[in-house]
């Protein structure tokens, strides 16, 4: 990834190092940017190792998340309510084209099923992961359909009102699968680098 230089960035904010130094200890902490002795920080690089280890972390919390929520919730109404509320926003913001708002619907979606599940310990691993997924898989799926995600998401909400465990495990597994092949098969070995002004894409 690129190199990050502390004054440029507060150069450009106008304002000083210090709570530059911060954010980016914060960045660090998320996995966002990393840091090497007497190299100073960098954006992460994302290839499709990455990609991969996101998606099989994505998937096993939310499948453990899901098997919680239909254990503890009487009423499964409790989320999918929620869900159904990020799924219409997330149709709204796919007929304005507004794909930034429709990747934090998504994210939002998926967040509610983590959330209902009672595991603080569970979200908050959830959460850590979701500020990479935001990145990684924002860059990876701009140019795809996403009025095609909406049947899945509209699966996930019947198959927790089904309170069918198996059905919601294939159908999550499905999901999430089917979210990061379509990204990955846009873009066949490329690796993603970070940027102070986003990120741009390089043949592998």
């Amino acid at each position: 990834g690129s190199r990050i230089r502390e004054p440029d960035i507060a150069g450009q904010l106008n304002v000083s190092r210090v709570p530059v130094r911060e954010a980016l200890r914060i960045l660090e902490a998320d996995g966002i940017v990393t840091s090497e002795p007497y190299k100073g920080m960098r954006f992460m690089e994302v290839d499709q190792r990455l990609v991969g280890e996101l998606r099989q972390v994505r998937l096993q919390l939310e499948l453990l998340a899901g098997r919680l929520c239909l254990e503890r919730l009487e009423d499964i109404h409790v989320l999918t309510d929620e869900m159904e509320v990020h799924l219409a926003a997330m149709v709204e913001a796919q007929q304005r084209n507004r794909l930034s708002e429709i990747a934090n619907e998504d994210i939002a979606f998926h967040r509610a099923i983590c959330r209902c599940s009672g595991n603080t310990v569970l979200l908050r691993f959830w959460d850590s992961a979701a500020k990479q997924m935001s990145i990684v898989f924002g860059t990876i799926m701009r140019g795809i359909n996403y009025a095609a995600l909406y049947p899945d998401h509209r699966a996930l909400v019947d198959a927790f009102l089904s309170r069918d465990a198996e059905r919601v495990e294939r159908t999550l597994r499905g999901h999430v699968l089917m979210a990061a092949d379509s990204g990955e098969s846009r873009n066949p070995r490329r690796r993603w680098h970070g940027r102070k002004d986003g990120f741009r894409l390089s043949p592998e």
